[in-house]
């Protein structure tokens, strides 16, 4: 398999395994949308790249290698930098799950998947507030139809629906599949349910 690391990266502990990382990569740049220029997210935060908010900031390595002194320098980005800050963002959230909950590590790529891209959107304490959900994420208690009901019956489900959809058809398919296919499943799955 070919490696897509050729920039330097931050070094961390751990590097998210290359077949999550291409999954959640595809996932995070559909999700978020990859810009070039600094925008305001749906928060109101400045935000370039694939997501990459001021609350996050740049590390000095990154700030080197951007050639700026702070986000707020940064204007416009090359897609290769967009690239390298996402990797950064991936491989510093895997590290911090792998610190957090101590079965993540060891999960199923399925729920690793599932824990990043929530992790990503709403940053680990956001993620820690799901203790039911994750409750049935650890290996011992796997339970694909209470991670769904958990899940969907969340109120960050209904804040980010479109979104958090995919994740809902990706819990119970198992399957990363087209944002749009997922929320006409989605609706006749909740017609069915509502019946």
């Amino acid at each position: 398999m070919k490696l897509k690391k050729k920039m330097k990266v931050i070094i961390l502990t751990k590097k998210c395994p290359l077949s999550i990382y291409d999954t959640i990569e595809r996932m995070l740049i559909e999700e978020e949308g990859l810009y070039l220029k600094q925008y305001k997210c749906s928060k109101g935060f400045s935000t370039i790249g694939v997501g990459r908010a001021e609350t996050k900031g740049l590390s000095s390595e990154e700030r080197n290698i951007l050639k700026v002194n702070s986000f707020y320098d940064l204007k416009t980005i090359t897609k290769k930098n967009a690239m390298m800050l996402l990797e950064n963002d991936i491989n510093y959230f895997y590290n911090e799950l792998c610190k957090e909950f101590y079965y993540f590590e060891h999960s199923e790529k399925f729920i690793k998947i599932l824990m990043l891209d929530l992790a990503f959107n709403i940053g680990i304490n956001g993620l820690k507030k799901f203790k039911q959900m994750l409750k049935y994420c650890k290996p011992e208690n796997v339970d694909y139809c209470e991670i769904w009901l958990n899940l969907t019956d969340s109120k960050h489900f209904q804040d980010v629906k479109g979104r958090n959809i995919r994740l809902g058809v990706y819990v119970l398919t198992g399957e990363i599949l087209d944002l749009e296919y997922c929320r006409k499943f989605y609706a006749v799955l909740e017609k069915r349910i509502n019946k």
